[in-house]
């Protein structure tokens, strides 16, 4: 039986000749090369793609796209999948009419040129990833709205009906390696603009802000997100939305943060401290990064706040907590948290030379006690603790995995 191709990508490599003495630094531009530059005709390639009738999946990296590229591609009407890596993104126009083509995610990785907002505004669509910059803040908010918005808009453009929404369940965003401070103004209010045009619909969204370019110092108009059930980004997006993405969201189940965020901030965008107090939340995961003052009411919010928590990871440098005090977490805390299997503080330094393997191997055990759900603990980047069938006895492991995010 023939075997029909369900993934096909295009690929352009730029082919170099270059001398002896710069054979190391490939990849960089040469002075003594010559470049031989090719390209695929896909308008005699797409008839071909017609007779597959099992293709789904169509990437392209670093082709020359042509401008007909995307009513090209819709006469293949099995295509659900496009991924468009490292290209010079045609114009396409905003009233682009596709018959065929029914794409349920897009893939724009890291392009130049415009966003093709005539994919955007497809029914099916359901998944994209893009990065987020000047260019495609101001191309959305003006297909959105008719004009990009200013911070000082915001409260007004709340009250606005008339705005296109979008259909979407996931929303990937990258961040690119810097953003100019006058550009953050168009940049952070019109992430509000988008994600409110998906918020009703949206269950799963990952903004790529590790190194903290995005600044999003924002307090903008609340907005609620009534199935979304992962995030995984910058704490900060609590602000974004007035709290609404983490406070009272009684669909999430596992938030991410990815910045160094004071443990207190992340407090406030739960409603911990308003009065009255914010509904506890129904998560199931939660990882923080780097939070120094972990032991200085952390643990509180996580019994208070999590009462559904299953897995808790806290990447630090340092262990800041005393010996004291982890010894009573047991009682205080792990206790009264019955659904806790996994508890992870992946410090890279302890505290001082009075911890060794064997006071953390009863330490863990003495919390296992107190805490039955709890299988596997960690106090290292290096080890964890993991319990035996038996329930009685501890067994040390090399970690196997780095957090909620994978690293």
């Amino acid at each position: 039986m023939r075997s029909w191709p369900h993934y096909i990508t295009f690929i352009q490599y730029q082919r170099v000749r270059y001398s002896e003495s710069n054979q190391a630094y490939r990849g960089c531009s040469y002075k003594n090369s010559d470049a031989i530059d090719w390209t695929y005709e896909l308008d005699k390639i797409i008839p071909f793609l017609r007779t597959f009738p099992n293709l789904y999946t169509l990437e392209f990296r670093g082709v020359d796209l042509q401008q007909t590229i995307f009513t090209t591609i819709d006469t293949v009407p099995g295509i659900r999948h496009l991924l468009l890596h490292d290209v010079d993104l045609p114009t396409a126009p905003t009233n682009l009419v596709l018959q065929n083509i029914r794409l349920t995610s897009l893939d724009l990785g890291h392009n130049q040129g415009n966003f093709p907002l005539s994919l955007l505004g497809l029914p099916t669509l359901r998944v994209v990833k893009f990065e987020w910059n000047l260019t495609t803040a101001c191309e959305i908010a003006t297909w959105i709205c008719g004009s990009p918005v200013e911070e000082y808009e915001l409260q007004d453009v709340a009250l606005e009906t008339w705005h296109k929404t979008l259909p979407l369940d996931e929303v990937h965003i990258d961040v690119p390696w810097s953003i100019k401070y006058d550009d953050q103004k168009i940049v952070n209010p019109n992430l509000w603009l988008f994600l409110r045009a998906c918020s009703t619909s949206l269950q799963r969204l990952y903004i790529g802000d590790k190194n903290d370019h995005l600044k999003l110092n924002l307090d903008g108009p609340p907005v609620q997100f009534p199935k979304l059930h992962t995030f995984t980004g910058s704490s900060r997006l609590g602000a974004l939305f007035g709290g609404m993405i983490f406070k009272n969201n009684p669909s999430l189940r596992v938030v991410a943060f990815d910045d160094e965020a004071w443990i207190d901030n992340i407090e406030g965008y739960f409603g911990y401290y308003d009065e009255p107090q914010a509904t506890p939340t129904a998560v199931q995961k939660l990882e923080i990064w780097d939070s120094d003052k972990f032991c200085w009411g952390a643990c509180d919010f996580l019994r208070d706040m999590f009462p559904d928590l299953e897995e808790f990871y806290c990447e630090q440098v340092y262990m800041t907590c005393s010996v004291s005090f982890l010894k009573e977490l047991g009682t205080t805390h792990l206790a009264h948290m019955p659904k806790l299997w996994r508890f992870a503080i992946r410090a890279s330094h302890l505290m001082d030379d009075e911890w060794d393997r064997e006071d953390i191997g009863a330490l863990v055990k003495e919390w296992g006690k107190w805490a039955p759900a709890l299988r596997v603990v960690s106090l290292t980047k290096e080890y964890e603790w993991r319990r035996t069938r038996s329930d009685d006895e501890w067994v040390k492991h090399a970690v196997p995995r780095r957090g909620i995010r994978g690293y």
